[in-house]
């Protein structure tokens, strides 16, 4: 999904669907938006209820993260546990998926595991022929150009994990994913939340420095917020039937004191009410304006300026 910090540029945008993770070989999971983070406060660096468990098992081996991070970011290829609370929203029967930007084919593997049929593009070779095993048809193509004449057929879900924000126009690749969508078909789509209460602490201290890796990536050519991210995608032709601010609140050491189960309501509660202030990521499941599926937003309460 989410491109190499160094993957050759033209690479990137069309594999910048990879999902948080860890690098190939044996590099320890701690990966967010496909770059690995050495911080040794890993667990506020990461996201996704699904492997909490799995960060708060390493908040004490930061030491050894870090000593792994120069031969994890020298592997081109990210093999990670997909992004799962994206693929979480998919609750209907499995049918035909494009996944745009496969990256290796994380998320292509666990949709195929559900039964899923998945067409698959990216402008890598190498991702081809990682994510081969799991896709029915791969489609080498530069989705800066939208998506490739080719793929005529029509989809049942359209995945873009981390893909929008490495595209100078994402206009042209929302056209196109709605022109494939089938009638009661749906676009999952997840971005980073440039105004993460991290990153504005950074910006506070005047520092918008590009780097390899995060929200500030070099090869990121568009930066969203929850709030942002919902106005690109309504203002190209969608109605958004499911969204979900996926972050946490600032635990710092105290995710080492108050149990996981206890945390985690109170996670989902506050990046619901404050999403452009916690979430790490916006979640979108999105169909097309006019198709059949009424809005479902969840909480109408989200605040805007948060």
């Amino acid at each position: 999904m989410h491109p190499s910090p160094v993957a050759h540029p033209a690479s990137r945008p069309a594999g910048s669907g990879r999902a948080h993770g860890q690098v190939l070989g044996s590099c320890p999971p701690g990966a967010m938006y496909g770059k690995f983070y050495s911080n040794k406060n890993l667990f506020e660096d990461t996201l996704g209820d699904w492997y909490f468990g799995t960060i708060e098992q390493l908040a004490d081996s930061g030491a050894a993260l870090t000593s792994n991070a120069s031969r994890c970011m020298t592997d081109l290829l990210y093999r990670n546990d997909g992004n799962r609370p994206l693929l979480a929203m998919l609750t209907g029967p499995p049918g035909r998926v494009l996944d745009c930007g496969c990256g290796p084919g994380d998320n292509a593997r666990l949709l195929k595991e559900r039964g899923w049929r998945v067409t698959a593009v990216t402008n890598d070779v190498r991702e081809r022929d990682a994510a081969l095993p799991f896709c029915d048809n791969i489609v080498l193509a530069d989705l800066e150009n939208g998506l490739p004449d080719t793929l005529s057929d029509s989809f049942d879900v359209v995945i873009m994990s981390h893909v929008l924000e490495h595209l100078a126009r994402p206009a042209r690749l929302l056209a196109d994913v709605r022109e494939r969508l089938s009638s009661e078909g749906a676009a999952a789509i997840a971005l980073p939340n440039v105004l993460h209460y991290q990153q504005r602490i950074r910006f506070l201290r005047g520092d918008f420095t590009y780097t390899d890796t995060g929200v500030l990536d070099r090869t990121h050519l568009r930066f969203y917020t929850y709030s942002t991210g919902r106005q690109l995608l309504e203002r190209h032709g969608f109605v958004i039937v499911h969204a979900v601010p996926d972050g946490f609140l600032p635990w710092w050491r105290l995710r080492r004191v108050i149990p996981q189960q206890s945390r985690r309501p109170l996670d989902r509660w506050a990046s619901i009410r404050w999403p452009n202030l916690l979430a790490v990521q916006s979640l979108f499941l999105a169909k097309v304006a006019g198709s059949a599926m009424p809005p479902r937003t969840g909480k109408q309460h989200l605040r805007s300026w948060s």
